[in-house]
C-alpha cells in the first residue's frame, strides 16, 4: 500500500510545474505580444529589465526555458 501513496507536499510542486510548462507554451504561441510587453515594461528600469525583452527570438527561448524548468519540476514532484 505504501508504494501506491502520494506525498501531498509535494503536489503544489506538480502544479507549479503544470503551470510554468502552461506559461512558456503561451510564451511560444503570443511571442510578438509578450515581446511588446516586455519592451514597454523595460523602458527605463536600468539593469532590473525582464529577459524577454530582448528580442521576439529572446522571448521564445524565455518561453522554451519556462517549459524545460516546468517539466523538470513535474518529473522532480512524483520521483
Amino acid at each position: 500500500m505504501e508504494d501506491l501513496a502520494v506525498d501531498v507536499g509535494l503536489l503544489p510542486l506538480a502544479l507549479v510545474g503544470t503551470a510554468l510548462v502552461a506559461f512558456g507554451a503561451l510564451h511560444l504561441w503570443k511571442a510578438d505580444r509578450f515581446f511588446a510587453f516586455y519592451t514597454r515594461f523595460n523602458e527605463g528600469k536600468g539593469p532590473f529589465q525582464l529577459p524577454g525583452g530582448a528580442s521576439e527570438g529572446a522571448t521564445r527561448l524565455f518561453g522554451v526555458a519556462l517549459i524545460a524548468i516546468g517539466i523538470m519540476a513535474f518529473i522532480g514532484a512524483f520521483t
